[in-house]
């Protein structure tokens, strides 16, 4: 059994919290000061941003967040035109406990008093969904209609998800920065395709129909790591089971626990009540309603809902059911294919996400910052976003991706059978593959604030990086600090 404070893994995680605190956290200071007091500060930088005073006027606070354990704050300004976004122009303002301004980050479109934007669209957000669609190689749109109309400066709407996606299609009118040549103004599309493995933000020139740029707000790792090597992810060496369990609990999970990064590191546990009672997960991890007493007995609850996804429809399939008592205890045999011993890989990819959930939890990745919750329990944030964890997904192999989309919306974990060894092996049970994973989800949470997620889409982003450095330290185990 293990608990966790704040003092676990002292050595590396006042790193995490100063990682999560430069990406992200809750709304304490009147917003309409903030806003202008972070005007002001990058009005005396703007020299810095290389932009003028013209390019500010149109700075709207996004989102406020605090940072660390409470000690900072990170202020979200969005660059907007005519009441319209400017894609991914944004910029974070850091402020220290006393309200002292001591940094910033972001990139904003610069010279506007020197561009004529368009203000109206020319083409309709069904014609521009068929070229969006026509860019993305995805065929026959179907039978696709306005659902809601566009409304705002921003033309938001929704259109029917047609033949092309799995849920309906949000658009908006944003502006796109292209350089020298200004701004254009686009048709902005959330596509998220049936096969699961994309979920396209794409932007659509608004004037002629013509594709301009998309992002991916699922991150494909294509982990290509030792098999073997005594630290290398996708277990090679199993563990045997020993011949009996140990006497088994109510709320207990047998678990390959943390700190274990895999089979290959150690034995499974009896791991009993362990969320973080009072803070992250007050009620437990099965319950939805914020009142004791679980609302499921199966690996579903407030922060995640983790099931198998063999078919690949994205529809929870099976979970393990731990009865009325929650006592999660199956066998594994690693001597045959995962889908012998489905359960106990579930429980584990259950247990992973809530122990991600609860330590981040402690470091500023709460429901204001935008993490990952059903029941936000009066604490700000948008609910309705537990993870969707889809165990032995059948839509790929040898891979394991996150889609992440804005505050109060579900993300979707999808974990593989890898194949390079006989019998294959789940990265259900890899528990670094799983924190990478999760990372991602929280790195494009933070970067932009919580309603944006495009912030991190080139192949070098620093996403990746944070994801390893978080595996490393939930499974850094007694002396890896040196």
């Amino acid at each position: 059994m293990t608990s966790f404070n704040k003092t676990t893994f002292r050595f590396g995680f006042p790193i995490v919290g100063l990682i999560i605190g430069l990406m992200m956290g809750s709304v304490s200071m009147n917003a309409q000061r903030q806003l202008q007091g972070s005007i002001d500060y990058l009005k005396e930088n703007k020299s810095s941003l290389q932009v003028n005073e013209k390019d500010l006027e149109g700075m709207r606070l996004s989102h406020v967040t605090q940072g660390g354990n409470r000690d900072f704050e990170v202020a979200y300004l969005q660059q907007t035109v005519n009441g319209i976004d400017i894609h991914n122009r944004i910029v974070n303002v850091i402020y220290d406990g006393s309200g002292k301004v001591v940094g910033h980050a972001g990139t904003l479109a610069n010279n506007l008093d020197r561009t004529t934007v368009a203000t109206a669209p020319g083409v309709s957000p069904v014609d521009g969904l068929k070229s969006a669609a026509m860019a993305l190689k995805l065929g026959n749109v179907g039978d696709i209609q306005i659902l809601e109309p566009g409304i705002g400066a921003e033309k938001k709407g929704l259109i029917s998800k047609g033949s092309i996606a799995q849920e309906d299609i949000l658009f908006r009118l944003v502006y796109v920065d292209q350089g020298k040549e200004g701004l254009k103004l686009a048709w902005e599309y959330v596509i998220y395709e049936t096969g699961s493995e994309h979920w396209w933000q794409i932007r659509i020139d608004a004037i002629t129909g013509q594709y301009l740029e998309k992002n991916d707000w699922v991150s494909n790792c294509k982990v290509d790591h030792s098999l073997t090597g005594d630290r290398g992810h996708i277990h090679g060496v199993a563990c045997e089971e020993g011949p009996a369990y140990l006497p088994f609990l109510a709320n207990s999970y047998n678990v390959f626990a943390i700190p274990l990064e895999s089979p290959s590191h150690g034995p499974r546990t009896n791991e009993t009540t362990p969320w973080t009672a009072g803070v992250a997960s007050p009620f437990g991890w099965h319950d939805t309603n914020g009142a004791a007493g679980a609302e499921y007995t199966i690996t579903r609850g407030n922060n995640v809902y983790a099931s198998e996804d063999q078919d690949a429809n994205n529809v929870p399939g099976f979970s393990p059911d731990g009865g009325a008592t929650l006592d999660f205890d199956f066998p594994i045999n690693f001597a045959n294919a995962p889908s012998t011993y489905q359960s106990a890989a579930i429980t584990n990819l259950f247990y992973w996400n809530n122990i991600v959930h609860d330590v981040l939890y402690n470091y500023g990745f709460d429901e204001a910052s935008g993490n990952f919750q059903e029941n936000n329990y009066g604490n700000g944030g948008a609910g309705n976003d537990y993870v969707n964890a889809d165990a032995l997904d059948g839509s790929g192999t040898n891979n394991a991706n996150f889609g992440t989309p804005p505050d109060g919306s579900n993300p979707r974990m999808q974990m593989y059978v890898w194949t390079q060894t006989s019998p294959s092996r789940t990265s259900d049970l890899d528990n670094g593959v799983i924190i990478h994973e999760y990372g991602h989800g929280v790195s494009n949470r933070l970067t932009g604030g919580p309603n944006t997620t495009s912030c991190l889409g080139n192949q070098e982003q620093m996403g990746e990086g944070w994801s390893d450095y978080l595996a490393l330290m939930l499974t850094m185990e007694p002396g890896d600090a040196g």
